[in-house]
């Protein structure tokens, strides 16, 4: 039985995160310093590409922690 990859449910994570708080991914890339047109990729493409230094500057911005967005990620196995 196949599962969605870890990287998958995080960008999941992470977009559920952006949208709670009513930012937009602009607002996001231009606050993290991550090119928007990368960021659009990384957050449309199952996390394809996404960098730990890119998952670190995206959790400083939403207000939390790396760790944290890889256990919600991980929470939502399946």
């Amino acid at each position: 039985m196949e599962t969605e990859p870890l990287t998958s449910r995080l960008v999941g994570v992470i977009n559920r995160q952006i949208q709670g708080k009513n930012l937009s991914v602009i607002s996001v890339a231009e606050k993290t310093g991550i090119p928007h047109v990368t960021l659009r990729r990384r957050l449309t493409s199952h996390g394809r590409g996404l960098t730990v230094d890119e998952v670190v500057r995206i959790a400083a911005e939403l207000g939390t922690t790396p760790a944290a967005l890889v256990s919600q990620a991980e929470a939502a196995h399946g």
